[in-house]
C-alpha cells in the first residue's frame, strides 16, 4: 500500500534506516550541517531549499539546504542544522520533529557535513521569514518531482 510520506509508519521505518553521524571522515578542519526539512507545502509533501544570494562569502547563487558550521555554543550537529534553519528562514526549530541524521560526506575544504532529517507538518509563508542577507528565496520541490525520473 502506498504511505504517507509523514504517516507514523513512514517516520518510523525512516527512522530506523538512519545512521549515526558518521565521523570517520579523517582530519576535517571543519564541522557543519544541513536541515533536509520534509513539509506540506500547500498540502503537498515537499522538502524546503533555498537559493543563496550572491553576496555571502561561499556558495554563492547556490541551491542548497538551510544549513552552516557548526559554532562552539551547538550542543551537536542536530542543533547546528536547527540554528541554521532558523536563521536563515525563520522557521521556529521547536515545530520541526527531527528524526535523525544520516551519513556525512567531505566538501572539497574538508568540512564535513552531516544532513540531519527533520520534518513540519504544515507550513506556509507565515511560518518564515528570510535572512536576506543569506538568502535570495526560499523554495519546496514536491516529493512527486523529486521521485519522477523524467524531471531530472
Amino acid at each position: 500500500g502506498h504511505l504517507s510520506a509523514f504517516s507514523p509508519e513512514t517516520r518510523s521505518r525512516v527512522i530506523q534506516r538512519l545512521s549515526k553521524p558518521d565521523l570517520s571522515i579523517k582530519d576535517p578542519k571543519s564541522d557543519a550541517a544541513v536541515m533536509v526539512l520534509l513539509c506540506k507545502w500547500k498540502e503537498t509533501p515537499s522538502l524546503l531549499y533555498t537559493l543563496r544570494t550572491g553576496s555571502v562569502r561561499s556558495h554563492r547563487g547556490q541551491v542548497c539546504f538551510p544549513g552552516g558550521l557548526r559554532e562552539s555554543d551547538d550542543a551537536d550537529l542536530t542543533a547546528t542544522a536547527l540554528r541554521e534553519l532558523a536563521e536563515e528562514t525563520g522557521i521556529d526549530s521547536a515545530k520541526v520533529d527531527v528524526w535523525g541524521s544520516t551519513y556525512a560526506f567531505r566538501t572539497l575544504t574538508r568540512t564535513r557535513v552531516t544532513p540531519v532529517l527533520g520534518s513540519i507538518d504544515e507550513i506556509s509563508e507565515k511560518d518564515m521569514r528570510k535572512n536576506d542577507a543569506e538568502v535570495e528565496s526560499i523554495f519546496f520541490v514536491s516529493l512527486s518531482v523529486l521521485a519522477d525520473f523524467s524531471q531530472r
